[in-house]
């Protein structure tokens, strides 16, 4: 059975980031997954880095999305050196819709209290709509302002990949429960074997059920 200083369960984004800054301090990592990197929601999600609308709740929730996405750039290409793959990270302007009062009165509260930090502006419907014609006649208006996207898939194999090439190790197999000794989890089982380690990351998403 072999030994890791940390084991990750997911090789979605967020686990995959885990196991390359862990990496990256000069851990040894093992990067689990039960079928492929990115397979799970990472490689369904659509990438965008948006602080517009109702994902963040003012005060402290907001200001941490807020430095995520100021260091995110850097993060990316930090990870695009690293492992040679470019995760297609851009940023653009860009338009999110209000078709209901419901959605403009959203957008409306997030332009009060969050555009001292970002840069954001409400257009009614005839500007969107001079904007991309296309724009079905039902839009009451929309916020005007800056976000970033980035391919999550290819970000999650970005991060696999420059684990790998920090010597840290993936395995393709579904974590079926946790090893423990006392009160500490000492490392993952899967059928057939089992792995030690001195600290585990579920990163597992709708799936973390399983691994306990």
């Amino acid at each position: 059975m072999e030994s890791f200083d940390a084991v990750v369960v997911g090789a979605g984004v967020l686990g995959g980031a885990a196991a390359y800054y862990l990496s990256k301090e000069g851990l040894k990592v093992c990067l689990m997954d039960r079928e492929a990197v990115g397979s799970g929601a990472s490689a369904h999600g659509h990438g965008a880095l948006s602080l517009v609308g109702k994902d963040f709740k003012p005060g402290p929730h907001f200001l941490l999305g807020l430095a995520g996405k100021d260091v995110f750039t850097g993060f990316v290409q930090g990870v695009m050196e690293d492992s040679g793959i470019d995760p297609m990270y851009h940023e653009a302007d860009g338009v999110s819709l209000a078709l209901v009062e419901e959605e403009e009165t959203i957008f409306r509260e997030a332009i009060a209290s969050q555009s001292q930090y970002v840069e954001m502006k409400w257009l009614d419907g005839d500007e969107v709509r001079r904007l991309e014609p296309r724009i079905t006649p039902d839009a009451i208006g929309g916020v005007l302002y800056r976000h970033g996207q980035v391919d999550a898939y290819r970000l999650s194999l970005a991060l696999a990949q420059a684990t790998e090439r920090m010597g840290g190790q993936l395995l393709l197999r579904e974590v079926t429960g946790l090893k423990t000794q006392g009160s500490r989890v000492t490392g993952v089982t899967y059928p057939g074997s089992e792995v030690a380690a001195d600290a585990v990351v579920i990163a597992m998403g709708a799936w973390s059920n399983a691994a306990r």
